[in-house]
């Protein structure tokens, strides 16, 4: 998925140069959500290395994995530059709803099916559960291939 030599991301376009702003956002939304309904600007993301965390209620493998993530979430969080976000693959909101209200990291709303799209096309090529580490830039950190 990175390239070492220049820590790019496969899928998307260098030219564009993308941020992990622009691969957020969508025309109707520049926010994420919490698990409690509070939006959370894409903005205050800023300086934090961020995981993707493509996901579905429905996967098994999500089940098993997802409570050792938000263990690791809990001590990593607490350096306060790093964050996850839940793209789901859940059919249906009441699905998302039930499955997310375990998470306690942020989620790209259920409703913003182009952004969920856009990132499962972009980053998710290996099926789920799939965890992608970008720092702001969009850009793989540099430690996480070296």
């Amino acid at each position: 998925m990175a390239s070492p030599s220049n820590g790019s991301v496969e899928g998307i376009n260098e030219e564009a140069k993308y941020d992990l702003s622009s691969i957020l956002r969508s025309a109707d939304m520049d926010y994420l959500i919490r698990n409690n309904g509070d939006q959370v600007k894409i903005d205050n993301l800023k300086g934090k290395t961020v995981g993707l965390y493509f996901s579905a209620s429905w996967c098994g493998p999500c089940q098993g994995f997802t409570p050792n993530l938000v263990e690791a979430y809990n001590e990593l969080k607490q350096v306060d530059k790093f964050e996850v976000i839940f793209i789901s693959a859940d059919q249906d909101d009441e699905s998302f709803n039930s499955y997310f209200s375990k998470m306690p990291w942020l989620a790209v709303p259920f409703s913003d099916t182009k952004t969920r799209e856009k990132l499962d096309k972009t980053f998710s090529d290996d099926g789920i559960p799939h965890l992608v580490f970008l720092d702001y830039s969009g850009k793989l950190p540099r430690k996480a291939y070296e």
